[in-house]
């Protein structure tokens, strides 16, 4: 007990015990004496065994079968100040068990009645008769004379092995007044029985049971019962630790000798009571023992353990020439039970129950009807007769047989089972009943609320679908070892329901045969194997079963992992009804075919490296100038090719993101590489569930071509030595020779093997002064394996150049405009101012030199050095000037209408001499301009 143990009181047990005051319970006088507040308050707090010690609910009592009454209960004759009337009258105890000291003062017993079907409560009043006391019953640890432990008086709620408390005047005598309940003798009618229990001001009711069948007492021509039902009988033991004593007074220890370790009854067990003893205030019932070291004896314990397991008890009235009562009803050998619907087969037998009960006549025959709207059958039983009549026949439906099972004449009730064929899918056949007893007294057709139902029909494939695999192509659903599908299968059945959905993978060609089965009363993730291990493989697992939908349709969701490449799984499917239709309408299992295929694959595409023409395996090439052409092939057997990269890198690492090509879906395509180097070409490849391959092959070798240059001076002048010196390289370092081919300004061309040249002038090849103008120079580089390149240039030779002025003075120059000459026109005498624009290259020399003829015929030549004056844009200015007084002297002038010419002339440092002639005309000399002006 102490682990029931409370260790805080509610704030109302703590009212009661220090705060509030108790009042004294007035012993009744008679049945009519309820207080007020039992009236008002009786059924707010529910009591019973169940409750502990500690919570002031623990209800406890006896009705005695025996004891004081014979045979338990009477019907009695008394007054109790409403004049002399019938009772039923039956005695017993009760306490609240461990809730306060019980006394003479403080505790009353009240029996409830309600009526049966309707809303009318009576309350009574019971009377102490004997003063009876369940102290010693009740005590715990009992060492004997007085009370072991005893509690306070003051204690309240207190479990047994804290203290022990007194419970004086606990018995009762019930008188229930008959006429109150029963009113009308012509009308049979029912009340249920509730005791309550006042100690001090706590109020507690519970349910009344007896765990016994009292025997009906006749009234008024009809019959009165107190009764549990047909479970009276049945206790169930409620508290652990309790000895089977094979007598009252057993000691512990006799029972501990005599039984060792297995000596306690089994809680919440029923039993089945035998026998009473009433010798004391509590009883002691005795049972059929279930226990193995017992041998079939019978065992006691006192009702403060027993649970009662019959029903609620009721005081009923039957009066005389009442029609049969229906009873109990069955079917039996049905396939499955849902509620009060029995399914089966067509063809199925079955055994239908009626059970009838008449108190007075007995039953004469009994009917069963079963009734589908469209088909009715019906067949009479003769009980006395032992015979059947089958009188409204239905072809859809036989009833073979009918025979009696069970008959009490005491408990006044006759059975009929009926063995009934039905033939037909689809009718619902309410199952009826009709009792007749041997007065002719008759109970019309009723319902029993039975439904023989028939199912013929297995349940139907409504749809299936895979969820999860990486790729799906046509019915194949392709996915790698150890990636989870989900399989999912929908049924219906409308009739007697679903029972087993299956779900099989079956790979033909290794036979593999992997099965599960779900079961649809199970819980939803309910999954079991089939057959045991027969049908489980290691290369894949069905790990659990999901149910999304149970209504007439069932939807189970099937996770499927599977393990082993290669293999490729059908997946069909297997339904079952509750009555055992199946996907076939034979005995073996014939799984339908979704047609549906679960494929693994965990290998990559293979890759193959070609020639260009897809003659040979193109793995490698030793050096070479051509370009590579590498055909890529790809193939993959199982869920297929993909897509595919590659990368030409110059290394076997696996290239970086950036290096790779776009991907792309061709299965057949050809990669070059063009470039210098040594390369090895990387491919990946990645078929439909996501297997990839990341492969290279090399070295494929490239002998790139020489890298074409060549050097000239710059600028480049006039006579400038051209010379062109080859600055190409290999890569690879290979020997090279060059092919020069120049054109000069000329058009002249020229060709060259060496590897530098010195470009001359091509019509004189022993001048090596280049010409103005531009020069067309192309070189052509090979290396030593054959691969070349070429370059071509324009080089522009700048010519050097002189030009020369003579110009007037600007006094001079304003007379020749007066007079209108042209501006090569002079007077011989003037000052010739001269200048030279030459080419900006270092320069050795820059003269005029004059040469003219005198007025005697004299050739006259004079030279003057020209001195630079200033530079732009690559032109040097010089300037000088010829004055001669002779030549203003009439004797020795220029000779008049004459031409003169000063050649102008450069020679730059690399030995190019330019000159540059003007001429002049002599028209007069300045003294006969003189003597002309001074003669106007």
């Amino acid at each position: 007990m102490s682990k029931y143990r409370i260790l805080l009181f509610s704030v109302f047990s703590l009212l009661i015990l220090y705060c509030v005051d108790v009042p004294i319970v007035q012993a009744a006088s008679g049945p009519y004496d309820v207080p007020s507040d039992v009236r008002n308050k009786w059924d707010n707090i529910k009591g019973g065994k169940q409750y502990t010690n500690s919570t002031g609910k623990r209800l406890l009592y006896d009705v005695y079968s025996h004891k004081g009454i014979d045979d338990g209960y009477r019907v009695v004759n008394r007054n109790f100040g409403e004049g002399t009337r019938a009772y039923i009258n039956f005695e017993g105890w009760s306490v609240l068990h461990g809730h306060a000291k019980h006394t003479y003062a403080n505790n009353e017993t009240y029996i409830v009645a309600q009526k049966v079907g309707g809303n009318e409560t009576k309350i009574y009043s019971t009377q102490k008769r004997k003063s009876l006391s369940a102290t010693e019953d009740l005590e715990y640890n009992n060492q004997g004379s007085g009370v072991y432990n005893e509690c306070p008086d003051s204690a309240r709620n207190k479990l047994a092995d804290e203290c022990n408390m007194r419970y004086n005047n606990v018995d009762f005598q019930a008188f229930i007044p008959i006429e109150e309940l029963f009113p009308d003798i012509t009308s049979q009618a029912k009340w249920r029985l509730y005791i309550v229990k006042k100690v001090n001001n706590r109020i507690i009711y519970d349910e009344m049971r007896v765990p016994f069948n009292f025997e009906e007492l006749s009234y008024e021509g009809g019959e009165i019962s107190l009764s549990s039902g047909l479970n009276a009988n049945s206790l169930i033991m409620n508290n652990e630790g309790v000895l089977r004593r094979s007598y009252r007074s057993q000691t512990a220890e006799s029972v501990r000798n005599e039984l060792g370790d297995n000596r306690h009854f089994q809680v919440g067990r029923p039993y089945s009571m035998l026998k009473s003893e009433e010798g004391s205030t509590t009883v002691f019932y005795g049972v059929r023992s279930i226990h193995s070291n017992d041998r079939g004896e019978t065992k006691y314990a006192s009702s403060a353990y027993w649970m009662f397991g019959g029903d609620q008890a009721t005081i009923e009235f039957v009066p005389d020439e009442q029609p049969p009562e229906h009873r109990s009803h069955g079917i039996t050998q049905h396939r499955y039970k849902d509620g009060n619907d029995y399914w089966i087969q067509p063809n199925d037998d079955v055994d239908i129950r009626l059970r009838g009960y008449d108190k007075d006549s007995f039953l004469n025959r009994s009917v069963l009807r079963l009734d589908s709207g469209d088909a009715d059958a019906r067949v009479r039983y003769y009980y006395n007769e032992g015979r059947f009549d089958y009188w409204w026949t239905d072809n859809t439906i036989d009833i073979n047989s009918a025979k009696r099972t069970y008959q009490s004449s005491t408990q006044r009730t006759r059975e009929a089972t009926w063995n009934v064929t039905a033939r037909e899918h689809g009718h619902n056949y309410n199952v009826m009943y009709w009792h007749t007893d041997n007065a002719n007294n008759s109970i019309g057709y009723s319902s029993t609320g039975m439904n023989l139902r028939v199912d013929g029909i297995e349940p139907q494939h409504q749809s299936h679908s895979i969820a999860g695999a990486s790729y799906e192509k046509g019915n194949d659903y392709w996915m790698n070892s150890e990636d989870e599908v989900t399989v999912t299968f929908r049924q219906r059945d409308t009739d007697s329901g679903n029972k087993y959905q299956y779900l099989r993978l079956l790979d033909n060609n290794d036979g593999i045969d992997v099965r599960m089965r779900h079961n649809y009363s199970g819980d939803k993730n309910y999954m079991a194997n089939v057959s045991g291990d027969a049908f489980i493989d290691d290369s894949i697992t069905i790990t659990s079963a999901n149910r999304k939908e149970d209504s007439s349709y069932g939807t189970v969701e099937w996770k499927v992992l599977p393990h082993s490449h290669g293999k490729s799984f059908n997946v069909m499917y297997y339904y079952q009804d509750n009555v055992d239709n199946k996907t076939t309408s034979s005995d073996s299992y014939n799984y339908g075919d979704t047609n549906l295929n679960i494929r693994i694959d965990d290998n990559a595409p293979v890759v193959s490296f070609r020639d260009k023409d897809d003659k040979v395996n193109f793995l490698e090439r030793e050096w070479h100038h051509s370009e590579v052409d590498v055909r890529l092939k790809f193939k993959d057997d199982d869920s297929g090719y993909d897509k595919s990269r590659y990368a030409w890198t110059k290394s076997t690492t696996k290239p970086k993101d950036s290096d790779w090509s776009d991907w792309t879906s061709s299965s057949n395509y050809v990669v070059n590489q063009s470039n210098f180097g040594e390369w090895n070409l990387h491919v990946q490849a990645i078929d439909n569930v996501g297997n990839t391959i990341t492969t290279y092959e090399g070295l494929y070798k490239i002998n790139q071509a020489p890298n074409v240059d060549f050097e000239y001076p710059d600028p480049l002048y006039e006579g400038d030595p051209l010379e062109l010196v080859n600055i190409s390289t290999d890569p690879e370092g290979h020997d090279m020779n060059a092919i020069w081919k120049i054109t000069d300004p000329d058009g002249v061309v020229e060709e060259f093997n060496s590897w530098d040249v010195t470009i001359h002038d091509l019509s004189d090849p022993y001048n090596p002064q280049s010409k103005p103008g531009t020069y067309t120079v192309h070189l052509e580089v090979t290396d030593e394996y054959g691969a070349k390149d070429s370059i071509e240039k324009e080089i522009n030779v700048i010519p050097l150049v002189i030009e020369g002025t003579v110009e007037h003075t600007e006094r001079w120059r304003e007379i020749h405009e007066l007079l209108d000459n042209p501006e090569n026109v002079f007077f011989s005498g003037e000052r010739f101012i001269l200048s030279s624009s030459v080419t900006n290259y270092p320069i050795s020399n820059v003269d005029v030199t004059f040469r003219g003829t005198d007025v005697n015929n004299d050739p006259v030549e004079i030279t003057e050095v020209l001195t630079e004056s200033s530079s732009t844009d690559g032109i040097i200015s010089y300037k000088g000037e010829i004055y001669e007084e002779f030549m203003a002297d009439p004797n020795n002038k220029l000779k008049s209408e004459t031409d003169v010419h000063f050649t102008f002339k450069a020679e730059w440092t690399n030995g190019v001499i330019k000159e540059d002639i003007v001429t002049i005309r002599i028209v007069d000399d300045v003294y006969d301009f003189y003597k002309l002006h001074k003669t106007n």
